[in-house]
Formats: C-alpha cells, sequence, structure tokens
C-alpha cells in the first residue's frame, strides 16, 4: 500500500534500502500504480466551448428545436383530495420561448399527450433534447424509461423525430432549460407559494407564468429608442409587439382578396423585422457571453479503447466502476467532449469527459509540441490581438527611435 512519496521512500529506507534518486523512483511507481490512480488521480480536463451549437444560432421557426425536462411536484387540489402533478417544460433553443404542460405523472403515456398537445399547438419539432442523468430523481428514471418505450420510439420514428441525450451526471448540456426551470419555479413561488390551488386555478397560473417569461426581452433596450425590444412572444404570437405593427389605415373598403394579400404582406413585413432584429440584437449580444472562451493549447487525452474510472454522484469513490471507452464524440470542432463508455456488465453509456479519470498510462502524458528557438515566449501562449491603431502606434514610435 502506498501512502504517498515520504511515507513509501521511508519504508523502504527502513527495510534496508537506499535507492538513488529515490524520491523520482517513488513518484513513478506511485504514478503507474493502478489501485493508486483509482483513488487518487484527476478526471479529464474539459474543453472550455468554441462555438454555439447551429441549434441556437439559427434562425427557425418557433420551438423545431426543443429541450425538454420535469420540474419537481407540486399538490393540486382535485376535489377534497391533494394529487401530487408534475410540469413539462419546453423550450425553444433558438428564440428561448417556452411552454408549460401540466402532467398527472410522469408516465410515457402522460408524455405523448402532452407533446401531442404541444405539437398540435406549434408544429412537430424536428430535434428533442433531454436529460439523461439518473440523479435527476423521477424526471430522469422517466426519460430512461420512455426512450426504451416502444409507443415511444415509434411515435418519434413516424414523425422523423430525432432525440438527443446529454452525457449522464453533464447538467451544463442542458443548461438552456435548466435556467428557465428554475424562473418557472420562482414565478409559481412567488404566486402560490407554500398554498395549493385547484386544477383550473393552477392551470390558468401556468398560462400566466408562461406568458410572463415568453415576455422578457431578449436585447438590451436603449432608453433613446422607442421600439419594445424583441421577446419570444414577438416571435411566438407575431403581432403582439405593437410598437411595430402598422397603424389602422383607415380608407374605402377594399376587395376581400386584396384585404388578404395586403394582411399577408403585412405580417412578412413584421416577421422580417423581427428577423431582423434577432439577429442584429439578439444574436450579435452573444459575443458577449463568449469572451475568452477559446482554447487553443488544448490536446486530446483520451483515447479508444481506454480503461476509465467511472465518477458516479451516488456512490463513495471505492465502489466507482472501471469502463472502456468504444467511441469518441467530436463536435465541430474536431474536440472530444463526451464518450461513450462500456460498463462490466455490458451496457454501455454516454458520459463527459470530466466525469472520467483515466487509468491508462498513455491517457496521462501530454503530447508535446515541436520545438522553435527563434520563436518567442509569447508565441506560445495565448495572446491577445491587437488593434489596427495600437499597432499602427508602435510602428510610429519604432520610427521615432
Amino acid at each position: 500500500m502506498h501512502l504517498g512519496t515520504n511515507s513509501t521512500l521511508a519504508a523502504v529506507r527502513n527495510e534496508g534500502f537506499w535507492i538513488p534518486r529515490g524520491r523520482t523512483v517513488v513518484k513513478q511507481v506511485n504514478k503507474s500504480c493502478t489501485i493508486c490512480k483509482k483513488f487518487n488521480s484527476i478526471p479529464f480536463k474539459y474543453p472550455k466551448r468554441t462555438d454555439f451549437i447551429g441549434a441556437n444560432v439559427n434562425f427557425v421557426r418557433p420551438f423545431m428545436n426543443v429541450g425538454i425536462d420535469y420540474t419537481g411536484h407540486f399538490n393540486v387540489k382535485l376535489g377534497k383530495d391533494h394529487v401530487k402533478m408534475y410540469i413539462l417544460l419546453f423550450t425553444c433553443l433558438n428564440v428561448r420561448a417556452v411552454h408549460l404542460e401540466l402532467v398527472k405523472s410522469m408516465s410515457s403515456t402522460d408524455f405523448l399527450m402532452a407533446f401531442i398537445r404541444f405539437s398540435n399547438r406549434y408544429g412537430l419539432p424536428n430535434v428533442i433534447f433531454s436529460d439523461n442523468a439518473p440523479t435527476f430523481i423521477q424526471a430522469a428514471q422517466f426519460l430512461k424509461e420512455s426512450s426504451s418505450d416502444c409507443e415511444y420510439t415509434a411515435y418519434l420514428s413516424r414523425n422523423n423525430i430525432k432525440h438527443v441525450r446529454i452525457p449522464l451526471y453533464a447538467a451544463w448540456w442542458g443548461s438552456s432549460w435548466e435556467r428557465l426551470i428554475r424562473v418557472v419555479k420562482t414565478c409559481l413561488y412567488k404566486s402560490v407559494g407554500r398554498g395549493s390551488l385547484d386544477y383550473f386555478s393552477f392551470l390558468t397560473i401556468l398560462s400566466d407564468v408562461q406568458n410572463s417569461i415568453n415576455s422578457r426581452p431578449l436585447t438590451y433596450q436603449d432608453p433613446d429608442d422607442l421600439t419594445l425590444p424583441i421577446s419570444p412572444n414577438s416571435f411566438v404570437k407575431l403581432g403582439a409587439n405593437s410598437s411595430l405593427v402598422f397603424g389602422d389605415t383607415s380608407g374605402p373598403q377594399v376587395p376581400a382578396r386584396e384585404e388578404l394579400v395586403e394582411s399577408l404582406e403585412r405580417r412578412d413585413s413584421i416577421l422580417q423585422k423581427y428577423r431582423d432584429l434577432w439577429y442584429s440584437d439578439y444574436l450579435l449580444s452573444l459575443r458577449e457571453n463568449s469572451r475568452d472562451i477559446h482554447q487553443r493549447d488544448w490536446h486530446d487525452q483520451i483515447k479508444a479503447n481506454d480503461i476509465v474510472l467511472i465518477s458516479s454522484p451516488t456512490k463513495p469513490r471505492p465502489l466507482w466502476q472501471l469502463g472502456r471507452v468504444v467511441e469518441l464524440f467530436r463536435g465541430n470542432d474536431g474536440i472530444t467532449r463526451s464518450v461513450e463508455v462500456i460498463r462490466p456488465d455490458r451496457t454501455r453509456g454516454t458520459y463527459a469527459i470530466s466525469h472520467l479519470y483515466p487509468m491508462e498510462l498513455t491517457a496521462l502524458s501530454v503530447p508535446s509540441e515541436p520545438s522553435n528557438d527563434a520563436a518567442s515566449p509569447t508565441d506560445t501562449g495565448v495572446r491577445r490581438v491587437r488593434r489596427a491603431a495600437a499597432q499602427r502606434c508602435l510602428e510610429k514610435l519604432k520610427n521615432c527611435d
């Protein structure tokens, strides 16, 4: 048993052995010890994001790309009884709109009925993103069961809907809908508190909460600009923003066909205006959140067939399972952030690399870059881009010398 570098080195010397460069040798032995790595190794470093996913930056109709999740239960009055009910949240990943459905359970049947109601109102989505973590208690258990449910799978395949499950225990992958779930809960706690409402009253409160969330501005409002900022309702309920709706043009009665054509042209004009504002204000404002996120000096250390230790939030570290990496999932930037791992019971799961601990010596080494003696020390690191004006100023200062 290795208790550390100093303790191991002292034990060796107490046995009467003297090893040249003993501290270095002990460190190498401890580093290669499988048992020590199982208890002392650190997980793979998770890379910074480099690009936004296409579902967030491409302008499509609302709720074409959605994320779904459940909230905790709420007590609702049904007659004289109090029944636990759940809120199913649909999040549009493009315009940040939400849709709330009240369901009585997390069964696949109740989910399908809620999903059909949602699709009848907003149309069928192309892609559905959902959690996949068992620690999310009942919500994750439902998603795990429904993803293998024949009725659920048949409905998705029949309507050409793609279901994407985020890696296990990687809640930050679903931050888009996790943050909105917090907003929904906050609104409900402020409006309802600890009280319990009957079914229709609670349904009305949910409708008010949904409308309030969808009315929040997506962009900063300039005090000098009288135009209201765009909100999710600007796209979900076209024409709700009265500042961009044309005024009533009083005049002689026009034929029905001309009136219809004029109405459609107005609608297209309003939609085009909202689209331009979405690109110019909302999408460009995301740059403020993307500063300092690029990571140039990144090396993928995890490889296929690597033996890894799988982190589990429900078990102590001595009971964590070993697994073997069978497939790497690379993003558009070519960086691996999640992998598929086969467990000892021959089951497979998708994990973020930050939840995997390397057990191979090859995974602990970082590839070395070819050295360039002529290069300055700042060339090997991340260098801040100079402004053109600053560059011209430096050139003028050099000429003055």
